[in-house]
């Protein structure tokens, strides 16, 4: 499966400053392409569009060689880079995705490498190995990020099987938003409502986006997702996003759904909607669920699945699926069950949710 769906982006963490090789220093740094000040794409974007270019920093520049460097994809990069040299962020799946989008890369992301090495100084050699690694057929995220004595180097990596064309992020009301034919594919959407429909692409499909607000695209195939992306209908786009700040760690199955509750009730909030009461009798089917998997539990339920390494990025992952945006947006939803199951290397989260 691909990034947006259930399968952990491959993460890799560098540091270069005690250990490892390093590339042979330059004889010259004042005419290093390295010693420059860091030239780093936008992190935000006002459309969806990959955009193959060359890079504006001479030092990326001299890395990518005639790999295939993506504007977009590396805006994502700076994005988390700048993030990351400000201890603002890091590196979890939620805080990838929000960065893609807000760059306007709607695809999978399946990889993410981070170095640090000493400013002013060449990436370490296992860059170089990295992007060797990689298929030649792939879009390259890559960007480097200074501060003081410390330079961060981001790469993603990316492989879109489906190209949308550009797509603006914030529209008016009524526009008409069309999706080619993708024959093995199919279109899922959310409106502002909470109103989901889901349609095969066996043919080139229109959707004209007449209610204002935050519409959420997915669009899929029996491996996971091709794309994946928000638009903004008579509105703008959100400067923050819905979970802030870092993975609060959780040491038992309990602990997990306190902070699934209270993400859940900021989700609500951002949407103008008030809280939903904790149901016993959604909890205990919510378990049972969790223990005895089934596709379907009760058809006049929401019913919410995931499987991530947090209970943050788990539920990140949920908040952005079409179908469950019923749930979360519509007015008479008023009650909730939660299960949990914690373990070493990830959360499994369930969640009910129930009108009066």
């Amino acid at each position: 499966m691909r990034f947006f769906t259930y399968i952990p982006v491959a993460l890799t963490l560098f540091s270069m400053f005690a250990c490892g090789p390093k590339s042979p220093q330059p004889t010259s740094t004042s005419a290093s392409p390295f010693a420059t000040t860091p030239q780093l794409p936008s992190p935000r974007a006002g459309t969806y569009a990959r955009v193959i270019a060359t890079p504006s920093d001479p030092a990326i520049g001299a890395v990518i060689g005639e790999r295939r460097w993506d504007a977009s994809l590396s805006g994502a990069a700076s994005g988390l880079a700048l993030r990351a040299v400000d201890n603002e962020g890091g590196y979890s799946m939620r805080e990838i995705r929000e960065a893609a989008w807000n760059a306007g890369y709607p695809y999978p992301i399946s990889h993410l490498a981070v170095w640090q090495t000493e400013a002013k100084n060449p990436p370490p050699s296992d860059l170089q190995t990295w992007l060797s690694e990689i298929p030649e057929k792939m879009d390259i995220g890559l960007v480097r990020a200074r501060s003081g004595t410390r330079e961060t180097w981001v790469a993603l990596a990316a492989n879109p099987l489906i190209d949308l064309g550009i797509i603006p992020r914030e529209v008016s009301v009524q526009t008409p938003l069309k999706f080619p034919k993708i024959a093995s594919a199919t279109l899922e959407i959310s409106n502002p409502l909470g109103l989901w429909t889901k349609n095969p692409l066996t043919a080139p499909k229109t959707v004209n986006l007449d209610t204002e607000g935050e519409w959420v695209i997915a669009i899929t195939d029996n491996d996971g997702d091709l794309a994946r992306f928000t638009l903004y209908a008579g509105t703008k786009v959100p400067e923050e996003a819905i979970i802030l700040g870092p993975a609060l760690p959780v040491k038992d199955n309990a602990a997990a759904i306190v902070v699934a509750k209270d993400i859940l009730a900021d989700a609500r909030q951002m949407y103008g909607l008030g809280p939903l009461s904790q149901d016993p009798f959604l909890n205990s089917t919510a378990q049972a669920w969790l223990q005895t998997p089934s596709d379907t539990v009760d058809a006049a339920l929401s019913q919410w699945k995931c499987r991530s390494r947090t209970v943050e990025d788990c539920m990140d992952q949920m908040l952005w699926i079409p179908e469950y945006r019923k749930g979360l947006l519509r007015p008479d939803s008023k009650y909730v069950g939660f299960a949990a199951k914690v373990r070493t290397d990830d959360v499994q989260l369930r969640v009910l949710i129930a009108s009066e």
